[in-house]
């Protein structure tokens, strides 16, 4: 019971709505039933609190970061930047994230920025090169080479297709 007063769980988390746990337990005479009666009303449901609780963390972390890309996709963002403003470890981060989204930070911040490059493609006049030095690309030419490899057309030609389709 201390390990549930110090987590924060309550007996009514693990045991709601039913009688008495002690007069529970009196009614028990056999250590087997003793053992699985812990088990049963104790253990399992807490480890399932707790197994929700991280998954509840889980989400939320992931969220956060998401965040944090479709905010700041055009600056330098790093994993290690993130954990900061976070203040989490950035291995940490890494692992709850591709467990959340089976993408890991740099695979999604990717993502995502090809995600706006098509959108500033399709839907504006921003210079290619303009597009590559918003999306923290050293030079167009890298981002070209990325795009085609990604989309298998070039920018240009991604934009003239969106234009005429």
């Amino acid at each position: 019971m201390i390990v549930m007063q110090e987590s924060g769980v309550s007996l009514n988390q693990i045991h709601p709505m039913k009688g008495s746990l002690l007069e529970e337990l009196l009614e028990l005479h056999t250590a087997a039933e003793i053992e699985d009666w812990f088990w049963t009303n104790v253990v399992y449901p807490m480890i399932k609190i707790f197994k929700d609780r991280q998954e509840a963390q889980y989400h939320n972390i992931s969220e956060q970061i998401i965040d944090l890309v479709q905010h700041h996709y055009d600056t330098d963002l790093t994993l290690e930047e993130c954990a900061s403003r976070l203040h989490y470890n950035a291995n940490y981060l890494s692992s709850v994230f591709r467990k959340e989204t089976n993408y890991s930070f740099s695979e999604y911040l990717s993502m995502y920025r090809f995600k706006m490059a098509k959108k500033w493609l399709s839907d504006s006049e921003m210079a290619i090169k303009d597009i590559a030095t918003k999306l923290r690309y050293n030079n167009p030419q890298n981002f070209i080479r990325s795009f085609r490899k990604q989309e298998g057309i070039t920018p240009g030609q991604y934009r003239e297709k969106k234009r005429s389709g």
